[in-house]
Parts: structure tokens; sequence; C-alpha cells
């Protein structure tokens, strides 16, 4: 007697539910085809004409020409299963970390050029705009402020271009770190 148990334990098998599903696929083919005696005799003359066509005499026999195409499909066939796929680089993915107290995230180029580097809030993650704090040109120092909830980092440098020249720089040395090719 057979068991469900047993039953579901063969076809959860990988190799033995495509035995299961090919032996289906065969009973169908082979029911059909004596079901349309239209389609069996077309059928039947395709294998007479297969059959002829490998026992014909040439000069390298055609046996060996079909083994020969079977093997570059089988071959081509594990090449595409078994050929690992190359991973994206860890340097492609690093496109957010927070510097001095400020979530910075920028876009990656193939040749590992930054671009679209902007500052983000590291508490709601809501873009910061540069603020100027000192009006006096002697002391000039710049902060960020997030539009959202006010929260707020002064700046050490002077200027939106050389604090975004420094974060640039330290990003290009962990994309470096990471195996980024050098421009």
């Amino acid at each position: 007697m057979i068991s469900w148990r047993r039953i579901k334990q063969v076809w959860v098998d990988p190799v033995w539910s495509k035995v299961i599903a090919a032996g289906i696929c065969g009973l169908l083919a082979i029911s059909g085809a004596a079901a349309f005696k239209s389609i069996r005799d077309p059928l039947l003359a395709v294998c007479t004409a297969s059959v002829i066509w490998l026992c014909a005499d040439t000069r390298v026999p055609n046996v060996l020409l079909l083994l020969g195409v079977l093997a570059m499909g089988a071959a081509a066939c594990w090449t595409v299963m078994h050929v690992r796929r190359i991973p994206i680089a860890k340097w492609r993915e690093y496109v957010e970390d927070v510097f001095d107290g400020i979530k910075w995230r920028w876009k990656v180029g193939s040749d590992a050029t930054i671009y679209r580097l902007r500052p983000f809030c590291p508490r709601c993650d809501c873009e910061m705009r540069y603020v100027h704090l000192s009006p006096y040109d002697a002391a000039p120092s710049l902060g960020l402020r997030c539009i959202q909830c006010e929260y707020g980092v002064v700046a050490k440098v002077a200027d939106a271009d050389d604090l975004e020249d420094r974060v640039r720089r330290l990003v290009d040395l962990q994309m470096r770190k990471s195996g980024a090719p050098t421009p």
C-alpha cells in the first residue's frame, strides 16, 4: 500500500519529481499521439527519416555529428548553469555614510567617481540645508540645519564647497579601501 506521505516525500525530492514529471509528460504525449492519427503519421515519418539520416553512409558518421551537437549543447547548458555571476563590487554599494554628525548620500559612477553628494539629517532623514552662522567675514562659519526637525550641526570648514570636498575625499578613501579603482 502506498502512503500519501511517501508520495509527497518522493515528489519533493529534486530528482524523482523531475522523473515523475517527465513520465507524466511522456504518457500525455503518447496518449495524444494515439488519439490524433493526423499527428501520429507525420511524427512517425519524422522519426523514420531521422533513423535513416543517422544510419546514412557519409564521410563523418551522422551519429558522431549528432553526438557532437548534443555535447556542445550540454556544455553550453552547464556553462550557463554553473558559471558564477560576477558579484557587485562592495565599493559600488557604498552610497551612504555619516561624517561629523551628518548623514551623506551620493551616487557612484562606473569609474568610481562620486556625484550628487547631499547631506541628510541623521534624526529624521530629511535633506539638510547650508546655513551661514556668522555674518562677519573675519570669522566665517558654516552650519547645516534640517528643515524638518531643526537639527543643526556646525561644520569645521567655512565654505560649503570645502565641506563637500572634505566629505568627497573621505568617501574616496573608504571606497579605495574596498577595492575601488583609482582615477
